[in-house]
């Protein structure tokens, strides 16, 4: 609060400062050498506000409306996280925001068994009184942190269920997560399921070719990247790992788009992740009875 109340006073003076410059630029003549000495300070307050952390300051017009969220700049991630958990625990409600395109986004926390879901940046509105935590703070304790997606699910006949997925190589999936986020505008939220084509093997491991295709993932379920991709660039590389028969794994699309698989021969595949919750995944998800992601986010244990 009190670092917001300088900040707004900063930018209350720099405005008088811009408003007073404006009226003797009026009053002088077209390249007089006064009118280059205001341009060259309005230059110097442009670049002032272009390298300032001030735009990562969210203002409200009622101060009074949110509890900012805070512990000391040194706090451990789980330290961190044990706070939200409690504070969670006792029924308040806590957010995380971020300002994109210009319009403020909330995310909400909320608590499943022992761990903290980060529901996607899609809400514009918040009650009153909710703790807020800024997206960026998250984002850099969760770093520290095992990391999990997750999608909740419907299906036809209006039940929901929720997928958790851990993450393997963080650094390597980046439009993946931000997806899940919605932390650049786009996310999968909303997006509906398709059926995904089954991986197969033409060739034996003597490159010989077979008569029969062996399947050796199958598909579950698969979800095309949204049609505007607000991301930044960063080679969507997926990490190898070794999969064991019936895991069921997530890999990524050219698109950005992704598809769960099951493992039906063992092997190292490149993937995203793979599905840690629920272990029967197939029992409850069909390609005739899934509809759409509801939402999705992160996960991170307590």
């Amino acid at each position: 609060m009190f670092e917001i109340c300088n900040t707004k006073e900063s930018i209350e003076s720099d405005l008088r400062l811009l408003t007073s410059m404006e009226e003797e630029t009026l009053k002088e003549e077209f390249g007089s050498k006064k009118q280059m000495i205001i341009s060259k300070n309005l230059k110097k307050l442009e670049e002032k506000y272009k390298e300032s952390s001030l735009v990562n300051y969210v203002f409200f017009d009622d101060l009074d409306k949110f509890s900012p969220f805070s512990l000391q700049n040194d706090v451990s991630s789980d330290t961190f996280f044990s706070e939200i958990y409690k504070i969670l625990k006792s029924s308040e409600k806590i957010f995380t925001c971020k300002r994109i395109n210009k319009e403020l986004k909330f995310g909400e926390l909320t608590v499943r068994d022992n761990k903290i879901m980060i529901h996607s940046l899609t809400l514009n509105d918040i009650p009153k009184g909710s703790k807020i935590v800024q997206f960026k703070n998250l984002r850099e304790m969760i770093a520290n942190k095992t990391m999990y997606a997750f999608f909740e699910i419907t299906t036809k006949n209006g039940t929901s269920h929720t997928i958790i997925i851990q993450l393997y190589d963080r650094k390597l999936v980046p439009h993946f997560i931000k997806l899940c986020t919605a932390e650049k505008g786009s996310t999968y939220k909303n997006l509906p399921f398709s059926k995904g084509k089954n991986i197969t093997m033409d060739f034996d491991a003597n490159y010989r070719q077979l008569s029969r295709p062996q399947v050796i993932l199958e598909s579950i379920l698969e979800v095309k990247s949204p049609k505007v991709l607000l991301l930044d660039y960063c080679k969507n590389c997926l990490g190898e790992l070794p999969c064991v028969e019936n895991d069921i794994i997530v890999t990524g699309r050219s698109d950005n788009g992704f598809q769960i698989l099951r493992v039906a021969q063992p092997n190292s595949y490149s993937i995203l992740g793979k599905v840690t919750y629920p272990s029967d995944l197939l029992n409850y998800v069909t390609f005739e009875n899934v509809e759409k992601i509801l939402d999705c986010g992160l996960v991170t244990d307590v």
